[in-house]
Protein backbone atom coordinates (compact mmCIF):
# COMPACT_ATOMS: atom_id res chain seq x y z
CA UNK A 1 0.00 0.00 0.00
CA UNK A 2 1.43 3.42 -0.93
CA UNK A 3 0.92 6.75 0.80
CA UNK A 4 -1.63 7.67 -1.87
CA UNK A 5 -3.81 4.65 -1.11
CA UNK A 6 -3.65 4.35 2.70
CA UNK A 7 -6.67 6.16 4.11
CA UNK A 8 -7.09 7.86 7.42
CA UNK A 9 -10.07 5.61 8.09
CA UNK A 10 -7.83 2.55 7.71
CA UNK A 11 -5.34 3.96 10.19
CA UNK A 12 -8.12 5.03 12.58
CA UNK A 13 -9.59 1.52 12.51
CA UNK A 14 -6.20 -0.02 13.27
CA UNK A 15 -5.70 2.06 16.41
CA UNK A 16 -9.39 2.10 17.39
CA UNK A 17 -9.90 5.87 17.04
CA UNK A 18 -13.23 7.33 15.99
CA UNK A 19 -13.14 11.13 15.70
CA UNK A 20 -16.30 13.19 15.93
CA UNK A 21 -17.22 15.41 12.97
CA UNK A 22 -15.36 18.50 14.26
CA UNK A 23 -12.25 16.45 15.00
CA UNK A 24 -12.32 14.78 11.57
CA UNK A 25 -12.66 18.19 9.90
CA UNK A 26 -9.66 19.56 11.82
CA UNK A 27 -7.59 16.45 11.06
CA UNK A 28 -8.30 16.73 7.33
CA UNK A 29 -7.58 20.49 7.24
CA UNK A 30 -4.52 21.04 5.05
CA UNK A 31 -5.01 24.63 3.89
CA UNK A 32 -2.44 26.19 6.23
CA UNK A 33 -2.02 26.72 9.95
CA UNK A 34 -4.75 25.60 12.28
CA UNK A 35 -5.46 27.03 15.72
CA UNK A 36 -7.36 24.65 17.98
CA UNK A 37 -9.22 25.85 21.03
CA UNK A 38 -11.14 23.47 23.21
CA UNK A 39 -11.57 22.51 26.83
CA UNK A 40 -9.65 19.91 28.81
CA UNK A 41 -10.22 16.34 27.71
CA UNK A 42 -11.80 17.30 24.39
CA UNK A 43 -9.20 15.47 22.28
CA UNK A 44 -6.97 18.35 21.13
CA UNK A 45 -3.79 16.31 21.40
CA UNK A 46 -5.22 13.42 19.38
CA UNK A 47 -6.44 15.84 16.70
CA UNK A 48 -3.01 17.48 16.48
CA UNK A 49 -1.36 14.06 16.24
CA UNK A 50 -3.69 12.80 13.53
CA UNK A 51 -3.53 16.05 11.58
CA UNK A 52 0.25 15.77 11.59
CA UNK A 53 0.06 12.14 10.44
CA UNK A 54 -2.32 13.21 7.66
CA UNK A 55 0.08 15.92 6.50
CA UNK A 56 3.14 13.65 6.58
CA UNK A 57 1.65 10.41 5.24
CA UNK A 58 -1.17 11.46 2.94
CA UNK A 59 0.14 14.84 1.75
CA UNK A 60 3.88 14.10 1.92
CA UNK A 61 4.80 17.21 3.91
CA UNK A 62 8.35 16.96 5.24
CA UNK A 63 8.31 16.61 9.04
CA UNK A 64 10.96 19.33 9.41
CA UNK A 65 8.45 21.78 7.90
CA UNK A 66 5.93 21.14 10.70
CA UNK A 67 5.96 23.00 14.00
CA UNK A 68 4.07 21.51 16.97
CA UNK A 69 3.89 23.70 20.03
CA UNK A 70 2.21 23.33 23.37
CA UNK A 71 2.49 24.92 26.80
CA UNK A 72 3.85 22.09 28.95
CA UNK A 73 6.80 19.73 28.63
CA UNK A 74 4.49 16.83 29.52
CA UNK A 75 2.19 17.61 26.59
CA UNK A 76 5.19 18.04 24.27
CA UNK A 77 6.47 14.61 25.31
CA UNK A 78 3.01 13.13 24.70
CA UNK A 79 2.99 14.66 21.21
CA UNK A 80 6.46 13.31 20.43
CA UNK A 81 5.72 9.76 21.62
CA UNK A 82 2.23 9.65 20.11
CA UNK A 83 3.55 10.80 16.76
CA UNK A 84 6.22 8.09 16.78
CA UNK A 85 3.59 5.43 17.46
CA UNK A 86 1.14 6.65 14.81
CA UNK A 87 3.82 7.10 12.15
CA UNK A 88 5.04 3.59 12.90
CA UNK A 89 1.52 2.29 12.23
CA UNK A 90 1.37 4.30 8.98
CA UNK A 91 4.80 3.03 8.00
CA UNK A 92 3.48 -0.51 8.26
CA UNK A 93 0.97 0.33 5.53
CA UNK A 94 3.13 2.49 3.27
CA UNK A 95 6.48 0.76 3.70
CA UNK A 96 8.09 4.19 4.12
CA UNK A 97 10.05 5.22 7.21
CA UNK A 98 9.11 8.60 8.70
CA UNK A 99 11.84 10.56 10.49
CA UNK A 100 10.70 13.24 12.93
CA UNK A 101 14.22 13.93 14.23
CA UNK A 102 14.38 17.40 12.64
CA UNK A 103 10.77 18.31 13.49
CA UNK A 104 10.21 20.90 16.22
CA UNK A 105 7.97 19.49 18.94
CA UNK A 106 8.08 21.40 22.19
CA UNK A 107 6.85 24.27 24.28
CA UNK A 108 6.61 27.82 23.07
CA UNK A 109 9.08 28.70 25.82
CA UNK A 110 11.70 26.23 24.57
CA UNK A 111 11.27 27.61 21.04
CA UNK A 112 11.97 31.14 22.30
CA UNK A 113 15.02 29.84 24.21
CA UNK A 114 16.24 28.17 21.02
CA UNK A 115 15.80 31.38 19.02
CA UNK A 116 17.61 33.46 21.64
CA UNK A 117 20.58 31.12 21.81
CA UNK A 118 20.82 30.50 18.06
CA UNK A 119 23.89 32.35 16.81
CA UNK A 120 22.49 32.61 13.28
CA UNK A 121 20.49 35.61 14.46
CA UNK A 122 23.50 37.52 15.86
CA UNK A 123 25.76 39.81 13.80
CA UNK A 124 28.65 37.76 12.38
CA UNK A 125 27.11 34.75 14.17
CA UNK A 126 28.88 35.75 17.38
CA UNK A 127 27.72 37.11 20.72
CA UNK A 128 29.55 38.98 23.45
CA UNK A 129 27.69 36.98 26.06
CA UNK A 130 24.91 34.43 26.06
CA UNK A 131 21.34 35.67 26.48
CA UNK A 132 19.78 35.23 29.91
CA UNK A 133 16.22 34.18 30.54
CA UNK A 134 14.80 35.79 33.65
CA UNK A 135 11.79 34.81 35.71
CA UNK A 136 9.23 37.43 36.80
CA UNK A 137 11.16 38.50 39.91
CA UNK A 138 14.46 38.62 38.03
CA UNK A 139 12.87 40.82 35.35
CA UNK A 140 11.47 43.13 38.01
CA UNK A 141 14.88 43.70 39.62
CA UNK A 142 17.00 43.63 36.47
CA UNK A 143 19.01 46.80 35.76
CA UNK A 144 20.34 46.76 32.25
CA UNK A 145 22.17 50.09 32.09
CA UNK A 146 24.39 50.05 35.16
CA UNK A 147 26.57 52.83 33.76
CA UNK A 148 23.87 55.37 34.66
CA UNK A 149 24.07 54.44 38.32
CA UNK A 150 26.62 55.96 40.63
CA UNK A 151 28.20 54.24 43.61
Amino acid sequence: MTSETVSLNTLWDEVDFTPNDAQAEAIRHVGGPLYLTAGPGSGKTRVVLWRTVNLIVRHEVNPDEIFLSTFTEKAAQQLREGLRVLLNVASGHTGKPYDIGEMYIGTIHSLCQQLLSDRRFAPNRARDKAPRLLDDLGQYFYLYQKRNWTD
